[in-house]
């Protein structure tokens, strides 16, 4: 996973910016506990993959303060993916404290658009063909 960090990154929560120091977990993210992942520890980065309940991680952790810093990139390699990953996420430390007063925060991203049950997609489609044969009726 290539990785990099810009100068002055930034999100806003609550209309309040907040500027990330630091990224200290990188993760593949998993809804159906399909995933497992095993990767080397590369310097202060520690190799890590959980289940936990329905779904799991796999990725690269270190402390808060020795991670990715703003302008910096590093590049970290799995040796194997099993599984199907649905999503990503970010373990950040921020300047300032947030809502509650941590200066940490877990970023999750999704990578695919999420795809709808085929009961969701059954009843869309008959709701639709019962709107058209509505239609033709009048």
């Amino acid at each position: 996973m290539d990785t990099s960090l810009s100068n002055n990154a930034s999100f806003i929560l609550n209309a309040q910016q907040y500027f990330i120091t630091d990224v200290f977990g990188i993760w593949l993210l998993d809804d159906t506990n399909d995933l497992m992942t095993t990767g080397e520890d590369i310097g202060v980065w520690n190799s890590h993959s959980n289940w936990a309940g329905i779904g799991g991680i796999g990725g690269w952790k270190t402390n808060p303060n020795t991670g990715l810093t703003p302008g910096g990139s590093n590049s970290l390699t799995f040796t194997s993916v099993i599984g199907q990953p649905e999503g990503f996420g970010y373990h950040v430390r921020v300047a300032g404290q947030l809502p509650g007063g941590s200066d940490t925060l877990y970023i999750q991203n999704s990578s695919a658009p999420p795809v709808p049950e085929p009961a969701t997609i059954a009843a869309l489609g008959l709701g639709a063909a019962a709107l058209m044969r509505r239609r033709k009726r009048s």
